[in-house]
């Protein structure tokens, strides 16, 4: 009789493990809000929490093959159901168009009390934005 309790256990676990919810980049909500300072503010709502994260905001420069980057962040974490927010530039202060701005935000998306994915998102700002 314990064996086919424990064999029934075995059973559901494996079946409990499958049926774990999946991550989806989709669940990453980019907003900027520009009321006062620009700010953009990335909301966490896939069900997992990110870590080891890094952060940049980029454009390119003018007659050169380069970019440069602004506000760089890294080693950082943003829970489930938790947003983080990153400065952007003021368009009063310089010639920067926002929608011209690039965003790249990698790390690992953690599954598990020891499993991590890595992940990444990149492109336009204003298209993460839109999605």
């Amino acid at each position: 009789m314990k064996r086919y309790h424990a064999s029934i256990c075995i059973v559901l676990l494996i079946v409990l493990a499958g049926c774990s919810s999946h991550f989806n980049d989709d669940d990453i909500i980019f907003r900027v809000e520009e009321g006062g300072e620009p700010k953009l503010i990335v909301t966490n709502q896939t069900g997992f929490d990110l870590v080891d994260l890094s952060y940049e905001l980029s454009y390119a420069v003018e007659n050169e093959n380069d970019e440069e980057v602004l506000y760089p962040e890294n080693d950082f974490t943003i829970k489930d159901a938790e947003q983080k927010e990153f400065s952007l530039p003021s368009t009063d202060d310089s010639n920067l168009d926002l929608n011209k701005l690039v965003v790249r935000l990698k790390g690992d998306v953690k599954t598990s009390l020891f499993k991590k994915v890595p992940f990444g998102i990149s492109g336009s700002l204003s298209g993460l934005v839109e999605r």
